[in-house]
């Protein structure tokens, strides 16, 4: 049976994340940065883990060492994580700060980019209503010609219905407003959807929502019709 070792904490002196403040050979930049209270926390766990890997669970003493290691894993855990938030914490606020510092103009470009895009997207939907209207027109005209036994005009209309062209693929490179550079425009076509009605969509396309399934259990609810609800043991571990 595996005996409970002490495991080795890490020293004692201030965590710091100032870079001035490392020793010489730690002067590293980037994020492989080696820290010395990384490496410290990285031993621990290291041995902590390495420890709690050799124990087997088959009688009280063994499951009391279990648990007591458990305990060990949890405190290395807040460790990890203390030193993790110390190293990173400075650099996600600067991170932040650039990032809100651009977040205006990001919008206002957003912005910008959204509304051309609908008022170019509006204009060809309205020569695309146009080219048909003109072609219906034509055709019902075709139609009217040879009731009136006007066969020749019926055909000479249906033949310019059929040269109405739809607005072409947009394809365009333009020169910016700078000047220099140049915008290149295309269009497509991709096939999307609309659900008009929701109750005769095929059940293959609905997916369970098992976050609202877990939320009700946990409120209480124990009878739902095609689920089993069960109890299942976990271990709560609580460090020191």
């Amino acid at each position: 049976m595996a005996t409970k070792k002490k495991i080795e904490q890490p020293s004692k002196k201030p965590l710091t994340a100032d870079p001035d403040a490392w020793p010489p050979s730690r002067k590293h930049t980037g994020p492989a940065a080696p820290w010395t209270e990384g490496d410290e926390v990285n031993a621990l766990a290291l041995k902590t883990a390495g420890s709690a890997t050799m124990i087997t669970v088959r009688d009280p003493k063994s499951l009391e060492n279990a648990i007591a290691f458990l305990g060990d894993i949890a405190d290395a855990k807040k460790k990890v994580e203390a030193v993790r938030v110390i190293l990173v914490k400075p650099l996600n606020d600067h991170v932040k700060r650039i990032n809100e510092m651009f977040a205006p103009a990001k919008k206002n470009l957003d912005e910008a980019d959204s509304a051309l895009r609908s008022k170019v997207l509006t204009y060809r939907a309205a020569e695309q209503r146009k080219a048909d209207e003109e072609r219906a027109k034509l055709l019902a005209d075709a139609r009217k010609a040879q009731k009136g036994g006007d066969d020749d005009k019926a055909a000479d209309l249906a033949t310019e219905a059929m040269s109405v062209a739809a607005p072409a693929r947009l394809m365009v490179a333009g020169v910016g407003n700078d000047g220099g550079h140049t915008a290149q425009v295309a269009t497509r076509s991709p096939w999307t959807f609309k659900v008009t009605d929701a109750g005769k969509v095929p059940d293959e396309f609905w997916t369970l929502d098992e976050s609202k399934l877990r939320a009700s259990v946990r409120a209480g609810t124990r009878k739902i019709p095609g689920v089993s609800i069960f109890q299942e043991e976990t271990l709560v571990v609580g460090g020191r």
